[in-house]
């Protein structure tokens, strides 16, 4: 092993030490600061300037952890390759730009972009923090806004008509989950319960007992995609749903609390999530290549198509009660504090593309609370993305088909 190669591993293990410190310690400071939350009022400038600084904590899940260290790994290879730089004191914001400008030129998809310049903005905040580093090593490895401005002139944007995702209907949906049944049961109900709560598969999978509230029709995600705790609603299932869900309930394992049972390898191993989640996945996609379930441009069905019907039957759902919008946003503020930034945040999105004088006059529509319930619901506030699973013109025709 060259002299590089084991520097390289050495600095690799660092920055996974220090993207785990820093996730256990911003888990903590956000616990704390909800505790703090509950004992003021809503509305009063205690209560705001708490909310803020929780939407600042800079919480992420497990998955984001090895997410932005397999990043670091690969920026950290190629500024070595490029420019000769082998540890991070001496990784520069110009050395970040020039990585980023050739993944952009290289036509990177936009996610992957972004997650270039997201995973170096935590790697910035927090090591200098966590005491992984020696201390006179000021680390700076990014400069975000430059960054995000670089983002913004390329036109890097992750559009809905570029995804591989079939949008799929309920009825496809559940005719892949009918067909799951014949192979395997236990992958079935996963792929069931995920198009009813509208969670990530590997959300899914984990799920427990204790966070499905059929009474008041909400279900939580634990340590959701970047490390939040999401709260879904669930007031369009039916009847045979609830039953579904009940015995998911009742059936929940007494060890863990969870509502799928910890399937095992070959070898009598527990197998990861993960693994299970692929399995689920490869499951949907042979049942619905089967059924001849195909997009017109090649879109394939995956268990994304799932949350995909969940945000069409919640959309539905948000029409069919148009005139009690409000009302629904503020139960969800009420109950989710950091929302209300994002909310704030989304209005002044929509009124930053009309001229400044008529801006205050922008009522913000029916069809726009609507996608921004949805988008609640996914746990996914990028506007954008919340259109690859209802895009303007299926709102539009709910509202008027309830008006």
């Amino acid at each position: 092993m060259g002299k590089d190669e084991k520097k390289l591993r050495a600095q690799n293990k660092k920055i996974e030490k220090v993207l785990k410190r820093a996730q256990e310690s911003n888990a903590a400071k956000k616990k704390e600061l909800i505790g703090e939350l509950r004992v003021h009022k809503k509305g009063s400038p205690e209560y705001s300037r708490i909310s803020q600084e929780i939407s600042k904590v800079g919480t992420i899940s497990d998955g984001t952890v090895k997410t932005y260290s397999d990043q670091a790994k690969g920026i950290l290879k190629e500024a070595n390759q490029r420019f000769g730089v082998r540890e991070w004191k001496h990784f520069k914001p110009e050395h970040a730009q020039k990585i980023l400008q050739s993944r952009i030129d290289q036509g990177m998809a936009a996610n992957s972009v972004r997650k270039t310049a997201h995973a170096l903005e935590y790697i910035n905040k927090n090591v200098n923090k966590v005491n992984v580093f020696k201390k006179n090593q000021k680390i700076e490895v990014t400069d975000h806004k430059k960054m995000l401005e670089t983002i913004k002139q390329n036109g890097v944007v992750r559009r809905a008509k570029d995804s591989h995702r079939l949008k799929a209907n309920p009825e496809q949906a559940r005719a892949v989950i009918k067909e799951m049944e014949k192979y395997n049961k236990h992958y079935a109900d996963i792929a069931r319960y995920q198009l009813l709560s509208g969670f990530r598969i590997t959300e899914a999978v984990s799920q427990k007992a204790e966070y499905i509230d059929l009474e008041n029709n909400k279900h939580q995600a634990i340590d959701a995609k970047g490390g939040l705790n999401n709260v879904v609603y669930t007031s369009h299932h039916t009847k045979e749903d609830k039953e579904f869900l009940q015995s998911l309930k009742n059936g929940q394992d007494a060890e863990t609390g969870r509502v799928f049972e910890r399937l095992k390898d070959k070898n009598g191993n527990y197998r990861k999530d993960s693994s299970v989640s692929k399995s689920v996945t490869r499951l949907a996609r042979k049942c619905a290549d089967k059924l001849g379930i195909e997009g017109a441009e090649g879109q394939t069905f995956s268990s994304h198509s799932f949350r995909g019907v969940y945000g069409l039957e919640r959309m539905e759902e948000y029409a069919a009660h148009h005139d009690k919008l409000d009302g629904i946003i503020e139960e969800k503020i009420r109950e989710q504090p950091r929302l209300y930034k994002k909310y704030v945040n989304f209005e002044a999105r929509i009124r930053e593309k009309i001229i400044v004088e008529n801006r205050g006059d922008r009522e913000i529509t029916k069809e726009e609370k609507i996608r921004w319930l949805v988008s609640t619901d996914l746990n996914h506030s990028r506007q954008e993305v919340v259109r690859f699973y209802v895009d303007n013109m299926d709102i539009s025709a709910a509202v008027q088909k309830y008006s």
